[in-house]
This record gives structure tokens, C-alpha cells and sequence, in this order.
């Protein structure tokens, strides 16, 4: 639905098609539903699967069952607590933490948050923004955070619906990309001036995001790394590679996030460089 999937996409198949691997592209739109039927569907056709899971922790039994079925299965972007499975992710929690210390380094007080989905990923960036208050000594307020999603609509309406209550707070950070540029619509449109007024910083970083016409900071990882990785240790479980393709590591791998800093958090590079 948006370029991080895509360049995901594109560095498993870079690694793949060399294997001899046809590549197949299921869309769930962030429904865990429609994500169980067509995985269902898709693993008794394909070798492998990598899936970036909608589903929640309490319905991972699902795949749970599946690889003790023989699928063979690698998680990427999102993963599960108390599933056995190879995965590539990034560390959600220190997203969090990057982001919203960044928000608090500029001298925002307080910061909202603008909350994922129920999946392992927006709950860890959740904790992260958590502890970073904490870290601070500024009080979690349930007040400032908002239940989103993943998508522009989500952050959209989500932001919407918290300008009308006239609460908005001077920084937000949110949950990814693309739910911080629907956020960001919805207060141009009610005529409200970013970063003057609200400071927003998002996660994922679209390739978009630095042609927005407010700049988005953003905090990014190597998606050309998760995704090869996630096809090298698919290939593993397949009898294809050896260890070595994944530096000798089993089981989670994971890449690690920094801050990009543009316009839409109102500080130059040069003053954040001063800050978390």
C-alpha cells in the first residue's frame, strides 16, 4: 500500500530470483483475516513464505500450527513474542524512544502519540515513547495518545478528530510514516501550520517523505538489509543456504534505527544534532 513494502519487496527478490524463485505479492490491508485465509491458501502452493503479519499475538497459534504443518515460514517487519519463528525486524522500541526523545530534546512538553495497530511493532513503539517520558520524568498521560493505525487515512482521521476536541499537543509522534502524513493533512486542512504549531515525527521513512511540502523527520532503518536477510534465512529453512548467508545468526535478526531530521519537527540538522 506503500513504498516501504515495496522496497521490502524488491530486496527479497533481489535475493530470490537469483535462487531460481518466482515471487508472488499478497496485499492484506492490515487484516489479520484476510492475512490467515490467503497465508492458508498460499502455503500449500509455495515453498516458503515471508510475511509482514497483521495478526495479533494472542492469534499467532495460527502459524504456530502451521510450521509444526511443515511451512516454512519467515517473519519480517513484524514478529511474534511466543512464536518460535526466524524473523527480521527492527528494534521497535528504541523507534519510539528515538523519536519521541527527539520531540522532548526540542523542548516540547507534552508529547502525543499517535498509536499502531494491536501487532508487535506499534506496541513496541508505543512502550518506547513510554520510556522515554519516563527517562524524562514528564508523566504518561493516556489523554495524549490516540488509537490510529498504519495507513494516511488512519492518521487522518485520527487527527481529525483530535483538532476538533482542541487538544492537540505541540509535538506527535506517530506510530509510521504514513499515518504522520495523514496526520499532517488534517491539520493543514483546519489551517493549522506544522512545525509551528504541532511538531510531527513519524517512523519508516517512505521514500516519499522527504518531497512532502512539509519535509517529514522520520526515524529509517536498512530495508534493503531486512529484506535480504529475510530471504537468506528462508533459504536456509528451505536446505538452499547455509548459515553463513545470515552471518551465522539464527533465528532474529535485527537492523538498527536512527533519526533522519527534516522540516516537519521544526529543527535544522544542526540543532539536532545537540539532542537524542
Amino acid at each position: 500500500m506503500h513504498s516501504y513494502f515495496a522496497e521490502l519487496a524488491k530486496a527479497i527478490e533481489a535475493v530470490a530470483r537469483p535462487a531460481g524463485y518466482e515471487i508472488l505479492i499478497c496485499n492484506t490491508g492490515e487484516d489479520a483475516a484476510t492475512e490467515l485465509a490467503e497465508v492458508e491458501a498460499l502455503r500449500h502452493r509455495t515453498d516458503g513464505l515471508i510475511i509482514a503479519s497483521a495478526v495479533p499475538e494472542e492469534k499467532a497459534r495460527a502459524y504456530c500450527k502451521m510450521m509444526k504443518g511443515g511451512a516454512k515460514i519467515v517473519l519480517i517487519d513484524r514478529r511474534f513474542e511466543n512464536l518460535n519463528c526466524p524473523s527480521v525486524t527492527t528494534d521497535d522500541v528504541k523507534v519510539g524512544q528515538l523519536a519521541t526523545e527527539h520531540l522532548i530534546g526540542l523542548g516540547h512538553r507534552p508529547v502525543g502519540h499517535l498509536r499502531g495497530t494491536e501487532v508487535a511493532v506499534a506496541i513496541d513503539r508505543f512502550d518506547g515513547y513510554k520510556q522515554a517520558l519516563a527517562k524524562h520524568q514528564i508523566r504518561f498521560d493516556e489523554k495524549l495518545v490516540r488509537d490510529c493505525g498504519f495507513f494516511e487515512s488512519d492518521g487522518y482521521r485520527a487527527m481529525r478528530a483530535w483538532i476538533a476536541e482542541g487538544t492537540v499537543p505541540t509535538a506527535v509522534f506517530a506510530a509510521n510514516d504514513p499515518a504522520a502524513i495523514g496526520a499532517i493533512r488534517a491539520m493543514e486542512e483546519a489551517g493549522m501550520r506544522v512545525p509551528d504549531e504541532t511538531a510531527v515525527v513519524g517512523a519508516g521513512n517512505v521514500h516519499y517523505g522527504d518531497m512532502l511540502r512539509v519535509p517529514l523527520t522520520t526515524v529509517t532503518w536498512d530495508k534493503t538489509r531486512m529484506g535480504q536477510q529475510a530471504a537468506h534465512l528462508l533459504l536456509n529453512l528451505l536446505g538452499r543456504e547455509t548459515d553463513a548467508a545470515v552471518n551465522g545468526q539464527r533465528g532474529r535478526l535485527i537492523c538498527e534505527p536512527e533519526l533522519v531530521v527534516r522540516k516537519s519537527c521544526g529543527a535544522s540538522k544542526k540543532t539536532a544534532a545537540q539532542f537524542p
